[in-house]
Order: C-alpha cells, then structure tokens, then sequence
C-alpha cells in the first residue's frame, strides 16, 4: 500500500481541524421532543481502490414543537487506522451525499448537509412530525478499520449510531499482469528538466539484459544534487492485479515492490533510495519529488549498479507476496580474449561470404561465415566490441585467394545455432577478385583495443574458394534400404572446374508443385521441399524421407533449375537403391521360426529329462523306505534272539549247579 507524504497529512490535519471546529456553530433546537435515529440500510466493507463507497443510510425524526425547529446530527470519525481512540488529528472524515433516492423527507422538512463539518440538520417549517434521511459514504485511502459515530446534541436523548468500515487491499499484483522490463536509461529524463540518469543503452527490452560492468556516469537529480555511478541498467516495473480494463490496483492503492540480486551488483529504487542487495521501496516518503514529479505510483524504476565484480546476476522481483518476475544481467570486465567459429567454408570469388548482420541461422545469407566470441578474463562474454573505440581486423594467408577485408558486426539475435546474442559478433568474409577455383587460405580475426597497442588473436580458420554458377550436379541416395525406414538423399553441386559451388543459397532444382525429387514409388515427404531453392554447405545439400513399404527398386529422378544454372537448366538428374522387402524378411522370419522350433524341441527334452529324474527319485526313496523298514525287522528279531539266549544260558547253569549238588 501506499504511504502518504507529510504535506499530504499536514493538510489533512487542517482540514479536519477545520471541520470539527465548525461542529459548535451548527444549528439545534431545544423545542424538538422524541428525537431518534435509526439506520436504514449499510455496507461495512470497502475495498481501496474499487470506486465503491462503503455506505450508510439513516432516518432522523423528531417532533417539532414550533414552526422552523431543527436538530442537529453530527458524523465524527471515532476510531481509523493511525490510532484506536478518538481522536482529531489524521481525521479522515467521511463524503456525504443527499438526498437518498426512493426515500422521501416529510413534506415540510429540508436537510442541510456540510461534509466538512461532519454534521445534518434536519429543519421543519411547521409544527409537528419530522421525517428526514441522509447519506453518508466512506472511500478511506489506508486498509484497516474505521469507525463513524452519528451522534444528537449533548441532552437530546439520540442513542449514537456507530458504524464499523473495514477497508482491505485489493489483490496483490500477479506475475501474469504484471511488466517488468528493462529499459534504455536515456528514455527516463523526468519532467521538469531532470536529466537522464545514465548514457547507456539497454538494447534487450521485456526479457534479460546484459550490462557494463564498470559504467559509471555523473546525473542531475531534482535539487541540484549530483550523484556518480548512477547505474548500470534500470529495470521498469508496472503493477496489476488483472488484465487490462480489470486491474483494480490504482496509484493510491500500490503494492511496495522488493528487488533482489544475488550475484554482482546491488540495486536501489530510482537511484535516490538506499543501495543494497534487497531493497524494499519507501522512497515516497522521504522522497517527495519522485512522488510529484508525474511517475505514476504503480510504475517503479529499479536501478542495477556495478560492484566491481563480473559475472551473472539474478534479480528477483516481488510485491504483496506473489513473485512477479526473475530478470538476469552479466557484468563483464575488460576484454582478454577473443575466439572464433567457423560456420561457412567455401567463399565466392570476388564475392561475400554470409552476413555481418544479426543472422537468423535459416539461410547463408542471413549466417555469418564467423562468429567471433569476446571475453573478459573470467571467462564472461563482453559487449559493445563494435562500438568500444576498438578496430577489427584479418590476416589471410593467402590474399589472391582469400582477402583479408572482412565486415563486423555485434550479434543481438537470440538464436543460438551458430553461437549469437550478447558477445557475440558476425564476421563477413570474401573470396578475393580473380582468385583460382579450389583455391585455400586462413584467415585470421584479430580485435585491437582503443589504445592501438593492446590486439587479440583468434585462432586461423580455413577458407576455399567456389564459383557460383552449377556445372555440374548429382544425386545419391543411401543404398540397400529397408522397407519403412529412413534414407537420405544427397545432391552435389559443382562449379566449372569441378570444385564445390561457394556456399550459398541455390534454385538448384526444378521447382515442383508436390517436390522437386520425384520417387517412383510413394514415400512419406517431399524429397528436397518444392521450392527449388537449397542451402549448400561445401557443395553439398541434404534432404531425408522415409522408404516405401513396397520391396524393389527406388528410382529418385529431377531437374536442374534453371535460375541455378543456365549451362544445365532442365538437365535430367537421378539415382537409384534397393528397397528391402518381404523376400529378406521372409528369410528372417523363416530362420526365426526354425530357430523358434528348435528351442521349443530343447525345452521339451529338457522336461522329459526331469520327469525321468523325477520317477528315479521316487523309486530311490521307495527303496530307501523299504530298506529302513527291514533294518527295523531285523533288528528287533535280533534283539528277541539275544535275549531267548540269555534265558537258556541261565537256565544250562542252573542245570550244572544242581548236578553238583
């Protein structure tokens, strides 16, 4: 929510002053008798910002004892969110609107309403009853609670009325609603002619950026104050709760934003507030002309200093709880080295090679031939090569081949097929005037800073050269395909002396409505598009399909196009491959199956075998149970024979006792 500024409260202060003093003077009779005050309808929420007043309706009677009597209701705010008792300072009084719609005043009776003073009175022109309404509506501009007591004149006998608002935020700013951008610095020159705060340019609006690790510039703020480095980049940040026409977020009722980096860097709201590394805004209340100086409370400027450190940085960016976005910078040092990537590799003679310019890697005219990475010490990328004092220039090994004349430019695409974007930088190279066909060079990408002396190098890369008209042309197409499966089709361009075309942009085929390679039996894409027109890449272009399920022989047949070459314009080019179909596959099938047999046969031998060693099992263990049983036999016949022998051995010498005798 916002805060309000202390000129804001001070006249607030005096208007409610004002006001309340005015509550004596208001008029009141002693003649009225059975006064009352009742309420006739309320709402007792409001939400900041909604363009609906909380409101309460109320109905004033009293008898009047003489024509013109009157009574005197007095509205007071008893109780808001600066203090919890009643008080007068940081009143804020209520609006009040009369009359009420559909409710009728008594014939004679007139209300007098004065918001100011916070009081109605109602007035009878005749004696007798008086029925009287008013209104009074309550927008406060802080959350929280309120109470509005409606009170008689001191000895009038009117129970008081006390009405609670409770005013809540509207919901927080969401990330889907939300903008957060980066901005160019000079667009932030501020009315009243305020200066720019910072001679950058922020070439990356809506997503990340990358900013100068050590900018530091001198900025004129309101009240003469000059402050030095006054930021590296700025980050515009605009609050909504929903889509346009639907956010209920307004200047008065805007959530603090928190700003967070983590990494190099620290940050501050609009280069006034405190710098940190989190930063939390409450600028407007010690700021004043940031608040008056016609920025609208719900947009915010997020200011990106260097700490001295390079590398990247995260900036996360919240308000009323929800994260409404993530924004990452690098900060980079000075350059310390260069490198290169070789994407195109056979010039034209007398002609360029590729762009300089931001490439969209779908074309070699729209593909730098080089893509040169600047880096600081640490590794990180580095910007503003082509605009940093500094001079690019080559070396060729071989000038009547390759010149060493070549054009840079920054890379500021997002594509990342040839290695762009930041820190990266486009070179266009060129085939020298006159040269041979076949001809090879290296070139040599060297950058020298604004002092003269200070160079880097990257290392060579190797060029050739190619004239650009097609003498000759061939397809080939991979061999022995199976049936269904996916085979490639090559055509292969040369000049006049037989050498690979320069790389380039070609009609090379004869443009056809359903492809331009037509095959003698159906396949699932169109063999080399139908336009005609090819990249080539060393002489060669490449285009994929799928073969027909149909076995046999595949004929690939064309044309030459005649904007690619006048000496072969319509000359008949094709190839041929075996499909492979359901005579092979058969053969497969067949010796699967055999395989298939003999397997099965294996496992059936193999369960013979074990019902076999299963039966010996059975017989072996009948046997060892008859054999167990036996040895008991015998064993307990023993045992009885012992013991008959024992009784006859005792009873012989019995016997031989007796005969002695």
């Amino acid at each position: 929510m916002s805060t309000k500024t202390s000129f804001n409260r001070i006249a607030l202060v005096a208007v409610a002053a004002m006001g309340f003093g005015l509550l004596s003077a208001a008029p009141s009779s002693a003649a009225v008798n059975a006064e009352s005050l009742q309420t006739v309808s309320q709402t007792n929420t409001y939400t900041l910002g909604s363009g609906t007043a909380a409101a309460i309706t109320l109905q004033h009677t009293f008898v009047a004892s003489a024509a013109n009597d009157s009574a005197t209701i007095t509205m007071k705010l008893t109780k808001n969110v600066y203090n919890s008792v009643t008080s007068t300072l940081n009143a804020v009084l209520p609006v009040q609107t009369a009359p009420v719609a559909g409710l009728t005043n008594t014939a004679t009776v007139t209300t007098t309403l004065n918001a100011a003073a916070g009081t109605a009175a109602s007035l009878n022109t005749a004696t007798g009853a008086s029925v009287a309404f008013f209104k009074a509506t309550f927008a406060p501009t802080e959350a929280g609670v309120y109470e509005i007591t409606f009170s008689g004149a001191s000895g009038s006998g009117v129970a008081p009325i006390v009405w609670t608002v409770t005013a809540s935020a509207p919901a927080a700013p969401s990330a889907a609603h939300s903008t957060v951008d980066m901005i160019s610095v000079q667009s932030l020159a501020e009315a009243g002619g305020d200066t720019a705060y910072l001679a950058f340019a922020f070439a990356n609006n809506n997503v990340d950026g990358v900013v100068a690790g050590n900018a530091s510039t001198s900025a004129s703020v309101a009240g003469g104050t000059t402050t030095t480095n006054a930021g590296a980049a700025v980050i515009k940040v605009v609050e909504a709760n929903g889509p346009a026409g639907s956010n209920t977020l307004t200047n008065a009722t805007n959530y603090p934003v928190t700003a967070t980096i983590t990494g190099p860097g620290m940050l501050s709201f609009r280069n006034v507030g405190p710098v940190a590394k989190t930063v939390t805004e409450s600028y407007c209340v010690t700021q004043v002309f940031y608040c008056s100086n016609n920025f609208s409370y719900l947009t915010k400027y997020i200011w990106v200093y260097s700490d001295g450190q390079t590398g990247p940085s995260t900036i996360t960016i919240s308000a009323g709880g929800n994260t409404l976005a993530t924004r990452t910078l690098y900060f980079y040092g000075s350059i310390a080295k260069i490198s290169a990537t070789q994407n195109l590799k056979v010039a034209p003679i007398n002609g360029t090679l590729g762009t300089a310019g931001a490439h969209s890697g779908t074309t070699v005219a729209t593909t730098p031939a080089i893509t040169v990475a600047g880096k600081d010490a640490s590794g990180n990328l580095v910007g503003g090569l082509t605009s940093a004092g500094g001079t690019w220039s080559a070396t060729s090994s071989d000038t009547s081949c390759i010149s060493k004349s070549i054009a840079v430019i920054a890379q500021n695409d997002t594509a990342d097929t040839y290695g762009s974007g930041f820190g990266h930088y486009g070179v266009q190279v060129s085939g020298a005037a006159n040269a041979k066909s076949g001809c090879s060079a290296t070139l040599t990408i060297k950058y020298t800073k604004s002092d003269g002396t200070t160079a880097f190098t990257a290392d060579p890369v190797s060029f050739t050269t190619g004239g650009t008209t097609i003498y000759g042309a061939a397809l080939s197409v991979t061999q022995d395909l199976p049936a269904g499966t996916k085979g490639t089709v090559t055509l292969t361009l040369k000049d006049k002396d037989g050498n690979p075309v320069a790389d380039g942009d070609y009609a090379a085929l004869a443009a056809v409505a359903t492809g331009t390679i037509t095959p003698s039996s159906p396949v699932t894409t169109a063999i080399m598009g139908t336009s005609g027109t090819r990249t080539v890449l060393s002489g060669i272009t490449t285009s994929t399909f799928y073969a027909p399920v149909t076995p046999g022989t595949l004929t690939l047949s064309g044309a030459v196009g005649a904007a690619g070459s006048a000496a072969l314009a319509g000359t008949a080019i094709a190839t041929t491959t075996t499909i492979i179909g359901d005579g092979v596959a058969q053969a497969a099938a067949d010796a699967a199956a055999e395989a298939t047999d003999a397997a099965n046969a294996a496992t059936d031998a193999a369960n013979a075998a074990a019902e076999a060693a299963d039966a010996a099992t059975a017989a072996a263990q009948d046997a060892a149970d008859a054999v167990a049983a036996l040895s008991t036999q015998v064993s307990e016949m023993i045992d009885a024979l012992k013991k008959q022998i024992t009784a006859l051995t005792n009873l012989v010498i019995k016997i031989q006792k007796k005969v002695k005798a």
